[in-house]
């Protein structure tokens, strides 16, 4: 592999079957895979330009004679075989990094009454994340499309994880109210 980012193989991905720009490669990231993986463009600027040196993509202009000139880039044979390679490959073990855990871990210091008002907020934003993915799961099923089944799968997993949190939410809300008693 030419490179460990995995940045680089997001982006290999959303170029696998249409070419485009870094501003419509975000773009697309944000519309399908952004609860469960980010990537600024700050990451993909350089990752395209250090793709662009590997052979893994090829730059181009812009058709377009109405917009500003933009770079379109499209996936080399390279970057095809890197991608599934990938593909193909363990995952590699990443750190969960959930603020509100950190935060609950060193609770003690601001006590369970502000705690229980962060515990509530973090609910409401589960609840609301669960309802955008029942969204994005019901326009699955709407308009079926080529590979809607993975993506089926993946905003399913979503859904499980906001409600396990919300229930996990519901427990620890019950725990710090008996905190707050004892205040």
């Amino acid at each position: 592999m030419v490179s460990k980012s995995r940045t680089q193989f997001i982006i290999l991905a959303f170029l696998y079957n249409k070419p485009g720009s870094g501003y419509q490669i975000k773009k697309a990231i944000e519309a399908s895979v952004a609860y469960f993986w980010s990537e600024s463009y700050g990451q993909i600027y350089p990752v395209l330009k250090k793709m662009t040196l590997d052979g893994l993509v090829r730059q181009k202009d812009s058709d377009s004679r109405h917009q500003p000139r933009s770079n379109i880039y499209e996936i080399t044979k390279k970057g095809k075989k890197i991608l599934l390679e990938w593909l193909t490959t363990d995952v590699i073990k990443s750190p969960p990094r959930l603020e509100i855990l950190l935060k609950l871990f060193f609770g003690g210091l601001i006590g369970p009454s502000v705690m229980k008002e962060m515990i509530t907020r973090f609910r409401s934003s589960k609840e609301k994340e669960m309802k955008t993915l029942q969204l994005i799961m019901d326009e699955f099923y709407t308009n079926p499309a080529g590979h809607a089944v993975y993506g089926k799968m993946t905003v399913r997993y979503g859904i499980k994880v906001s409600s396990t949190l919300i229930e996990w939410c519901d427990e620890t809300l019950e725990e710090l109210e008996k905190l707050t008693k004892l205040e």
